[in-house]
C-alpha cells in the first residue's frame, strides 16, 4: 500500500479584481498527471500520510451493458429492513485535497454533493457531484478524478467501463474513455440533470426546458422544443427504439409529472400520475418503474399505474438488477431509499439525519451503493448498510481554536472538537441549541453565541451563561482580547462588554442587527451591522460607539482587522445578494475594495497585515496577494461561512453541508 494525496480537481480558480477567472493548468501540482484517474501525489499530504490502496487504476473491465442484469437466486435478493442502521465507516481515509492544498477534514474522504452514480461492475463505479466532482472506485477505494469542468454534474451513465457520460449545469457533458474525462460540446446551454447510454450509438441527455438531447455515435443533437414549464430529471431505454424521458411541468405546488416515450421516430408524451418524476430504471420494455414525488409509478407494456409510497419520500434515482430487485433513493432528510422486492416496497433509513440520497446502483442484489449529500456513500453487501464516507458533524456556522490540534466548530445545536486525530462531539448534551459565532482566549476560556444565549467553556463543561435581561435578541458576534475583555453583539444594536465578573450593556443606540465585530485592542474595536436604512460600520474607541454609515448596498456578513489602520469588513451586494463585496478601512475613511466576480463573501480572516484570507459561497476561498484577492481552489463548492487560522498558512474554513476544510503550512 502507497501512502498518498489524493487531488480533487485539477480546475484551479484564479480570480483578481479585474483579473481572470477560469481554468489554469500552469497551477496544476506537478505531479497531476492529466491522464492519470486519480492524480495522486506521492508524500505530499498536508495532514499524516494515509493508506490509500492499490498503486494504479484498474484495468478496463468488459463491456457491460447497462440494462442487462445480472442473474440471481431468489435467495440473493436483499432483505430490507425498516430503520436499517449503517455500519461504522472505515477508520481511515486517503486524504482528498485540492491544487491549492485545502484537504477534507470532515466529512470523510470528501463532502461534495453526491448526485449521480453509474458502474461497470462492482470495481469499476462512478460518482459525480458538485462543482464537477468525480470519484472513482476500483473495489478498494474512492479515488478523486480529474475534471475538466466546475459546473455541477448531476447524473451519470454508461455504455461499457470504456464509453462513460455525465452531465451537469449549463449543458456540461463530459466523456469518459478509460484514460481521461474530456468536455463535449452540446447544442444547448440548459442545465442537464439526466443521462442514459444504451450502445455506443445511441445516448439520452435530459435536463431544463425539456431539452433532450440525442447521441448517434458521432454528434449530439437536439430533437425537442424548447418548453420553460418543464424538466426532465432522467431517462432510460431498452433499446434505440424503446426510451423514457421523465419530469416534472409546472414546477411548484400544482407540478406535475411528464413522461414522454421515444419509438425510434418521434417523442409522444404518454398520460401519467403523481406531481413530478425524478427517477427511473426498467428491468425490461414491459417492467419499467418510475418515482414521482410521493408515489412509485409503474409501466406494464401498456399503461402507468401509481402505488403510493410514504409521504415523507421523495423520489430521486432508481437502479436494479432484477424485476424484483429495485433499489429507489430520496433526498428527503433521513428518508433514505425504498426497496421492491416484486410484491411491495419497504422503506431503508440510513439514520443519516438531515442528509438526503440521490442516486443509487447495484452491480448484483448483494453489492449496491448509494450516494447523497454531504459525500454520503454508502454501500449494500446483501445483509446490512455500511457507511464508507464518514458520517456528516452538522451545518456548520463558525471555526475557533488555539492550535493545529485544538479546534473546536459550532453547527445548529451542536459544538465539535478536534484534538488533532478525530472530530468528536462536546461531551455532554448543550443547555441550549445554539448557532452563531465562537471566540476564546485559551483552551479553557471559549466562548460560544447565538439564538439569543451565551455558552461558556471551562474546560470540562459548557454552562449557560446567558446574561439574562441584558439580551434584546439573538447574539451574532463574539471577539475579544483577553479573559477579561470580551465583547458581544446582536440584534437591536445590542453590545454587551464582559470584565471578567461582570456583563454591561454599551449599546450602538441603533436599531442595527449587528453581525460580527472584531477586538484589535480593548479600545480599538469595530462591529458591522444592517438596519432599517442600511448598513454601517460601528467603532469603539474607549467611551462610546462612532457610527460610520454606508448606505443600502451593502449587507455585511464579518470584520476583521490586523492594525487601527487596516481593517476589512466582508458581506454581499444588498441589491444583488450573491454578489461579494469587500469594505476596507485605512484609518481615516472607509473604501470599496472591488473584485468582480466573488460571490457572497462571508468571512474574513488574517494572520498579519500582509496574510489575509476571505471565504464564501460556492466554495470560495481568497487570499490578497500583492494588493489583489486571488481566488483558490478549494475543493468544494458548498458555501462556506467561517474561517480560523492557527498562524501563517495553517488555516480551517467551515461551511454547509457539515463541510470542514484544513490547510496547512507549505
Amino acid at each position: 500500500m502507497d501512502q498518498r494525496v489524493i487531488l480533487l480537481s485539477a480546475i484551479t480558480w484564479v480570480a483578481g479584481c479585474g483579473g481572470r477567472v477560469g481554468l489554469d493548468t500552469d497551477l496544476l501540482h506537478p505531479a497531476a498527471d492529466a491522464a492519470s484517474l486519480d492524480g495522486t501525489v506521492p508524500d505530499s499530504s498536508t495532514d499524516a500520510p494515509l493508506e490509500a490502496g492499490p498503486d494504479a487504476a484498474p484495468d478496463a473491465l468488459p463491456d457491460v451493458h447497462p440494462d442487462a442484469a445480472p442473474d440471481a437466486s431468489p435467495e440473493a435478493q436483499p432483505d430490507a429492513q425498516p430503520d436499517a442502521q449503517p455500519d461504522a465507516a472505515p477508520d481511515t481515509w486517503a486524504p482528498f485535497c485540492s491544487v491549492d492544498g485545502w484537504c477534507w477534514s470532515a466529512p470523510l474522504p470528501q463532502g461534495n454533493l453526491l448526485q449521480g452514480v453509474w458502474g461497470a461492475g462492482p470495481d469499476d463505479i462512478w460518482a459525480v457531484g458538485s462543482g464537477g466532482t468525480i470519484l472513482h472506485w476500483d473495489g478498494a477505494n474512492w479515488m478523486s478524478a480529474q475534471s475538466p469542468t466546475t459546473e455541477d454534474l448531476r447524473d451519470i451513465s454508461g455504455c461499457s467501463a470504456a464509453d462513460v457520460w455525465a452531465v451537469g449545469d449549463q449543458g456540461a457533458l463530459l466523456r469518459w474513455n478509460t484514460a481521461a474525462w474530456s468536455k463535449w460540446t452540446t447544442p444547448i446551454a440548459e442545465n442537464l440533470r439526466g443521462v442514459w447510454c444504451t450502445s455506443s450509438e445511441s445516448a439520452w441527455a435530459v435536463g431544463e426546458a425539456c431539452s433532450v438531447l440525442h447521441w448517434d455515435g458521432t454528434t449530439w443533437a437536439s430533437i425537442a422544443a424548447v418548453d420553460e414549464n418543464c424538466r426532465l430529471n432522467a431517462a432510460w431505454a431498452s433499446s434505440g427504439d424503446d426510451a423514457w424521458l421523465v419530469g416534472s411541468r409546472n414546477p411548484g405546488p400544482w407540478m406535475q409529472s411528464v413522461v414522454l416515450h421515444w419509438d425510434g421516430n418521434s417523442l409522444s408524451e404518454v398520460p401519467a400520475s403523481g406531481s413530478g418524476v425524478n427517477g427511473i430504471w426498467g428491468a425490461a420494455s414491459d417492467d419499467v418503474w418510475a418515482g414521482a414525488r410521493t408515489a412509485a409509478l409503474h409501466w406494464d407494456g401498456a399503461s402507468w399505474t401509481a402505488e403510493p409510497v410514504s409521504t415523507l419520500f421523495a423520489f430521486e434515482g432508481m437502479w436494479g438488477t432484477a424485476s424484483d430487485d429495485l433499489w429507489a433513493a430520496s433526498s428527503q432528510s433521513g428518508a433514505g431509499l425504498m426497496h421492491w422486492n416484486g410484491d411491495t416496497w419497504s422503506s431503508v433509513s440510513l439514520k443519516s439525519g438531515f442528509f438526503g440520497l440521490y442516486d443509487v446502483w447495484a452491480s448484483a442484489p448483494n453489492s449496491v451503493w448509494a450516494v447523497g449529500n454531504a459525500g454520503l456513500l454508502v454501500q449494500y453487501d446483501g445483509a446490512s448498510w455500511s457507511w464508507y464516507s464518514s458520517k456528516p458533524l452538522a451545518q456548520l456556522d463558525a471555526v475557533w481554536g488555539f492550535g493545529d490540534n485544538d479546534v473546536w466548530v459550532l453547527g445548529f445545536g451542536s459544538i465539535f472538537h478536534w484534538d488533532g486525530e478525530a472530530w468528536t462531539l462536546s461531551g455532554q448534551e448543550l443547555p441550549t441549541q445554539i448557532d452563531g459565532a465562537l471566540w476564546g482566549a485559551e483552551p479553557d476560556d471559549l466562548w460560544a453565541v447565538g439564538t439569543g444565549k451565551l455558552l461558556h467553556w471551562d474546560g470540562s463543561t459548557w454552562n449557560d451563561v446567558s446574561p439574562g435581561v441584558l439580551l434584546a435578541g439573538a447574539l451574532k458576534g463574539i471577539t475579544g482580547t483577553s479573559h477579561d475583555d470580551v465583547w458581544i453583539v446582536g440584534d437591536k444594536g445590542t453590545a454587551l462588554h464582559w470584565d471578567g465578573v461582570d456583563w454591561t450593556s454599551n449599546p450602538t443606540g441603533t436599531d442595527h442587527s449587528l453581525r460580527a465585530a472584531w477586538a484589535i485592542a480593548s479600545d480599538e474595536i469595530w462591529a458591522a451591522g444592517i438596519g432599517s436604512v442600511g448598513s454601517s460600520l460601528f467603532h469603539w474607541q474607549g467611551a462610546s460607539w462612532t457610527e460610520y454609515p454606508w448606505g443600502l448596498d451593502f449587507t455585511p456578513h464579518d470584520v476583521w482587522g490586523a492594525t487601527p489602520d487596516d481593517v476589512w469588513a466582508v458581506g454581499a451586494s444588498f441589491v444583488a445578494p450573491q454578489e461579494g463585496m469587500i469594505l476596507h478601512w485605512n484609518g481615516s475613511e472607509w473604501q470599496n475594495d472591488p473584485c468582480p466576480g466573488f460571490p457572497s463573501i462571508s468571512s474574513v480572516w488574517g494572520n498579519g497585515p500582509n496574510d489575509v484570507w476571505l471565504a464564501g459561497y460556492h466554495g470560495l476561498i481568497a487570499h490578497r496577494e500583492s494588493g489583489i484577492w486571488v481566488r483558490q481552489a478549494s475543493g468544494t463548492g458548498t458555501d462556506l461561512v467561517g474561517m480560523w487560522g492557527a498562524s501563517q498558512g495553517a488555516l480551517w474554513a467551515v461551511g454547509r453541508q457539515a463541510a470542514i476544510l484544513r490547510h496547512s503550512p507549505e
